[in-house]
């Protein structure tokens, strides 16, 4: 069915998707496209996935044989799931042995996308294409940046680790998690002795209670019991009731 010409499909933010963006509508991709993807380029340009595998490797798109190998070694290895196309029909035998996985065709081959996301995960890729809603790392968290500041990461990183002092202040539980963590965060000196200055430089900035203080633990206000007031017909009644006579002149012990 065709769009009104006055209505235009919006992603989730409210912009019109690209040609890229319209790829996340596929549950299916070839090693090919995906390979493409991997590295951030739309299969769909200019012809991009007819053409790319007919060129030399210097005309092809940087990081792309390298991504595509990654792949193909995976399938191989049984270690990523594929609809695997071959040459021929794989059942039948090649100079007398079983057909290998040398005659598979990549570029008919498909990897859910799904599978390939756990892939990517399990080899430590989190953002990208495939991980749209996964938040970016700030440029100032970037150990490559020209001005990345090691000490500012550490407070950062800290901040976010810490979520829950517990029965701990949150400068104290700020501190551990930079003790525990001070060689990936560069607070060691020369013979790995952690640095306690920066350890205590950093917990006071990242700390979000500067004045200090124990965790503050709710606490439940006691209500006092209503007194409930005898009516004085009960009384009367319970007189009437009871008398000395009605009572043992001896201790029962």
């Amino acid at each position: 069915m065709e769009l009104p010409p006055n209505v235009t499909p919006t992603g989730k933010n409210g912009s019109i998707p690209t040609s890229l963006d319209l790829w996340r509508l596929c549950d299916a991709l070839t090693v090919v496209q995906a390979a493409l993807l991997i590295i951030g380029q739309d299969p769909s340009e200019d012809g991009l996935e007819e053409l790319v595998e007919e060129w030399e490797a210097y005309r092809q798109p940087t990081r792309y044989r390298t991504a595509k190998i990654a792949l193909e070694h995976a399938i191989r290895r049984y270690e990523l799931d594929a609809n695997i196309v071959y040459i021929g029909e794989p059942e039948k035998k090649f100079n007398g042995h079983q057909r290998e996985v040398d005659f598979i065709i990549f570029s008919r081959t498909t990897i859910e996308v799904s599978d390939l996301r756990s892939w990517l995960f399990s080899k430590g890729f989190t953002t990208g294409f495939f991980f749209p809603d996964r938040r970016q790392e700030a440029d100032y968290l970037d150990p490559d940046h020209p001005r990345f500041a090691p000490k500012l990461a550490a407070a950062v990183h800290a901040w976010q680790a810490v979520e829950n002092p517990g029965s701990k202040s949150p400068k104290s539980a700020l501190e551990k998690w930079l003790r525990e963590n001070a060689a990936k965060h560069r607070l060691t000196d020369a013979d790995g002795n952690v640095n306690e200055t920066g350890v205590l430089e950093c917990a006071k900035v990242a700390n979000w209670e500067p004045k200090g203080g124990a965790p503050k633990t709710p606490t439940q206000a006691l209500i006092p019991a209503p007194l409930v007031k005898p009516s004085p017909r009960l009384a009367v009644v319970a007189k009437s009731k009871f008398s000395s006579a009605d009572m043992d002149d001896d201790i029962p012990f």
